[in-house]
This record gives structure tokens, sequence and C-alpha cells, in this order.
């Protein structure tokens, strides 16, 4: 435990910690100023329309974001890594564009149970674009390995978020929320383009097939690890969910999907040195070994904490008409745990070291199998039965993260054996 704390900090893993703190403290004010703010019909309907695109997000630039942090590491100076930072602003922003205008045509096809939704859907569609450039902006900083001004970013913008919500939720209702979701990102992103010195040159060589495609298998990964999260209620809003019940779901979502942040913190600042290791085995090994004894001891009581006194938390922090999500958080509480074991850690490990497109193929796979089971399960017991779905999916897609994580380790020792024979 001791080795793994202190690599993480070496490598600037304590301001990303710090950071990611400060960062969910104030996403769960925002959230519990909202919440206590707009009427339940309200938050329901703008919910519903969240979910839509939190789906749709990680194709905002077609996984360029991603496709950046790939090979940016790679690369032998920093003036390379800028140019390919331009070059993935670029073709983000074109792919980013018609993505957009096809939310905002498909807003007109929304279920008539929740057709209050299409306005928040297409103001927030604009977010996809302000999100990835935020997002483009910190796969740079990450690259360059300014993990100090990455965390920094992380704070401003989650305080630019607070600030936002609460004023504009505070005079405008539900649409100041909506637009502070938007604006958030792109004022932050605007806010710390000063650190990126903008010069004429570009490419001297346009990046092969390679860089485009490794962006399409994340997103497609990442879309299957959103849409179990996300399919789920959208889902149920089809199937005739009313506005209620997306808010109360939306609420039973809020503690243990904002949890996720620590692993996916601590694979964040480590996304990196997986890629300069992807190569050794051993070191791969013991660094998911070391983490696992890591997260263990540090969260198996605040979780227990969590699943025990779970009704008591969720009417203190939003209100007593909200009781009725403690049954759907309790079981998302217990997936999330799992996630923190196995999903979240290996799938970030095996994306690094270039497997994406294992990421891919499996988590589609669950997609998938997500889909009939979510609907059989909300005819079953409703949202309930939706929560139990994802909370499913997470334990057993871990599983088969770890089955592919020592397949992979397999293969590159094979690889290296040969290359010393050779």
């Amino acid at each position: 435990m001791k080795k793994f704390i202190n690599g993480f900090v070496k490598r600037d893993g304590l301001s990303v910690l710090l950071s990611t703190v400060l960062i969910k403290i104030s996403g769960i004010v925002v959230s519990i100023v909202v919440v206590r703010l707009l009427p339940v019909n309200q938050y329901g309907d703008i919910a519903f329309a969240l979910y839509i695109i939190n789906i749709l997000t990680v194709f905002g630039g077609m996984g360029a974001n991603w496709s950046l942090l790939r090979f940016g590491p790679i690369l032998p100076s920093v003036s390379a890594k800028f140019q390919l930072f331009k070059y993935s602003v670029k073709k983000g922003i074109a792919y980013t564009i018609p993505l957009i205008l096809i939310i905002i045509a498909g807003s007109f096809f929304l279920p008539a149970n929740l057709k209050n939704s299409r306005t928040y859907l297409i103001l927030l569609s604009f977010g996809i674009l302000s999100t990835f450039l935020y997002q483009l902006l910190q796969s740079y900083f990450r690259i360059i390995g300014k993990n100090k001004i990455y965390s920094k970013s992380n704070v401003i913008g989650s305080l630019i978020m607070l600030v936002l919500s609460v004023v504009l939720s505070r005079f405008f209702h539900a649409i100041g929320y909506v637009i502070a979701v938007v604006l958030a990102p792109l004022l932050t992103y605007i806010f710390y383009r000063k650190h990126i010195n903008f010069r004429k040159r570009e490419l001297s060589n346009t990046p092969d097939k390679t860089f485009l495609t490794y962006g399409i298998y994340a997103s497609l990964g990442m879309i299957a690890s959103q849409a179990t999260i996300s399919l789920g209620p959208v889902i149920g809003g089809f199937l005739n969910a009313t506005s209620n019940d997306m808010a109360m779901f939306r609420v039973a979502t809020i503690i243990p999907f904002n949890l996720l942040v620590f692993p996916l913190m601590i694979m964040t600042t480590d996304f990196v040195h997986f890629s300069k290791n992807s190569k050794n085995p051993v070191l791969l090994r013991s660094y998911y070994f070391q983490y696992l004894k890591t997260i263990s001891a540090i969260t198996i009581i605040p979780f227990l904490l969590l699943l025990i006194f779970n009704q008591y938390i969720l009417v203190f922090l939003f209100g007593v008409k909200y009781a009725g999500s403690s049954e759907m958080s309790f079981a998302l509480v217990l997936g999330v745990f799992f996630s923190f074991l196995f999903r979240i850690p290996l799938g970030n490990i095996l994306a690094a070291v270039g497997k994406a497109d294992w990421n891919m193929v499996h988590t589609i796979f669950w997609l998938i199998a997500f889909v009939p089971i979510s609907i059989y399960s909300f005819y079953s017991w409703g949202m309930m039965g939706i929560a139990v779905s994802i909370s499913c999916i997470f334990i057993l897609s871990g599983f088969i993260s770890l089955f592919l994580f020592f397949i992979f380790l397999r293969s590159i020792g094979h690889e290296n054996i040969r290359t010393v024979n050779a």
C-alpha cells in the first residue's frame, strides 16, 4: 500500500486528489441547491435531457481527446504534442457540429410524457462542444506532465459551475441551470487557454488513421460505460416513466455516481504512466494489485456506512420528498463498489496500453445485453429495476475486464520472450 501511495504522489497525484475532492464537494453542493430550488417535475425533465446528453457527449470530437491522451505521451517533444493538440481541436470541432444538429432534430421525437425536456435537450446539446474543448485542453495538460495545472483547471471549472448554477437557477430557474451546464466548461476552457502558446506552425505529418480509429474505439467503449448509467433511465422515459420518476432516479444516482470519480482520478493521473509502460507486464500487474489492496482498505468502511444510513443521508441532503430514492441508491452503491475494484481501473489500463478495441467489444456486448434486461426490469419493478440492472452490469463487466487484463499481460509476456530470443 505504501509503495502505491508513494508512486501516486510522485506523479503529482496528491494535487489531483485534492482537486477531485473539491470538485465533488462543489458538485454535490450544486446538486443539493438545484434539487431544492426546482420543482420535482422540472428537475425530472432536465434529468431526462441530461441522460441523453451524457450518452452522446462521449462522441464529442469523435474521441480526439482520448487519441491525444494515447499518442501524445509518446511524441518526442512538447512542440510535437502541441501540434497534435491543434490538430485534435480542428478535427474535433468538425465532428461535433453535425452531432449537435442531429440532437436538435431528434429532440422533436421525444416521448409525449417527457415532451417538456425538448428545450433543455436542445440547449444542452451545445454543451457537448464546450465539454469536448475543455476535456481536450485537460488532456493536453496531462500529456505534457502538467498535472498541477490540470488539477487547478478542474477546481476552477467546478467553482465556475457552482457559481453559475446557484445564481442562474435562483433567478432563471430550470433554464438558468441548463445554461450554467453549457457555459461552465466553455468559460473554463477560455480562462486556461492562456497556458498554451498558439503558434502558426502546423503538423509536419498528418496523424495516420490509427489516431482517428483509436479515438472512435475509445468513444465506443466509453459510450457503453456511460450508457450503462444513462441509457436505463432513457429507456424508462420511453416506456412511460414520469418526470417525477426521472427526478427520483437522478437523486438516487448523485452520491454513488459522484464516488466513481475517485478511481477515475487515480487512473487519470496514471494514464500516461501506463502508456509509457505498455510493454512491461511486471509493472502493470504490480500496479494493479497494489491499487486493489489500497482502494479496498480505504473504501470498505465508507461504503458500509453509506449502505446502512442511505435513506437518512438522502433525506438530510435533498429533503423528505426524495426519501423514495433510497432503495435505488442502495442498489447503485453496491455496483459502484465493485466498479472501484475492477471495471474502472482495468478498463482504463487496457485503454492506456492500446487495447481500446478490447474495451469496445466487451462493453458493447454488455450494452446490447443491458437493453432487454432493463426493459424487463422496468416492467417488473419500475425504476428500481433499472437501478438493479445497472448494478449487475457494473459487477459482471468488471469481472470480464479482469479476465481481459490477464490475457493482455500474458500476451505481452510472450511477445517480450520472442523479442529476447530473436
